[in-house]
């Protein structure tokens, strides 16, 4: 069984991904004294709280 994820902002419970919405592709970036980098060849889906639509995670490719 796994665990389940409660969402910070509403207290949704997503325990699958039927609770989840999936959002706009997800670049990774990274920071450096002050500018940004993206890692062009690591992106994922984002998926939000099916509930309020914060944001959760993403799901690498």
């Amino acid at each position: 069984m796994a665990d389940t994820l409660t969402c910070p902002d509403c207290g949704k419970d997503i325990e699958t991904t039927e609770d989840l919405e999936e959002g706009e592709e997800l670049t990774e970036i990274a920071t450096e004294e002050g500018t940004i980098s993206p890692y062009s060849d690591k992106t994922g889906n984002l998926f939000l709280c099916g509930g309020c639509k914060r944001p959760l995670g993403f799901e690498r490719h």
